[in-house]
């Protein structure tokens, strides 16, 4: 599954728990590792609520609804590391300054996220889902969502999904939605996966069809 570089709302997280040379009177003494605070980050992303979304007899959607609001995983953070958030921190700098951990573990906590489950054979444009579980994940440019994979060894290479984006406010959670025509016919099942994300909602471009009989 193809990884890109991306900057978002872990980086502030991260950053605010990071400390240098230069920060060192602005924060607590005994500050943890940089492994100790990977750690932690990713008991938060696995602690996140799962959500289950349904088109009846069709498919099914498990995923984690990851926090996407830098104040919330700072914070959730801070209650794992058990002590508070120096003031003044430039997040900024932090961002800068540790870039490669922060990508390195926003692409290990995205790539995959939860899983697509198919009641009946889907397809997207050529390209078939066989019935049965598959995990999916996201691929990103910079902040912006880019696709949606799904993966599996029943599948012979990953599906990816396009999605196109729009900006919105900053979501406090990763939100997953099945959108359909009201007057869709049962067996013509067809549908587009919308997602909201930090400061984008994004939309598949080509709709996700059942296979007809």
């Amino acid at each position: 599954m193809e990884r890109k570089r991306s900057g978002l709302w872990l980086g502030a997280a991260l950053a605010l728990m990071l400390v240098t040379q230069e920060a060192r009177a602005q924060v607590p003494p005994n500050i943890p590792s940089r492994e100790q605070i990977a750690e932690k980050v990713r008991e938060v992303l696995a602690a996140s609520p799962e959500e289950t979304i349904e088109l009846p007899g069709v498919c099914k959607i498990t995923y984690k609804k990851i926090p996407t609001d830098p104040q919330r995983v700072a914070q959730l953070l801070g209650q794992q590391m058990g002590g508070q958030i120096p003031a003044g921190v430039d997040i900024d700098q932090y961002i800068r300054m540790y870039q490669p951990q922060i990508t390195e573990l926003l692409n290990e906590a995205l790539t995959e996220f939860g899983k697509i489950e198919a009641l009946v054979e889907l397809k997207i444009m050529s390209k078939r889902i066989p019935v049965g579980e598959h995990k999916i994940g996201l691929v990103f440019d910079g902040e912006r969502p880019e696709a949606l994979v799904i993966g599996s060894e029943a599948l012979r290479r990953p599906v990816a999904v396009s999605l196109k984006t729009r900006p919105v406010d900053l979501q406090p959670e990763l939100k997953i939605e099945f959108k359909t025509d009201p007057n869709m016919r049962e067996g013509q099942e067809k549908f587009e996966l919308q997602l909201d994300f930090m400061r984008f909602q994004a939309r598949s471009k080509s709709k996700i069809e059942r296979v007809k009989e």
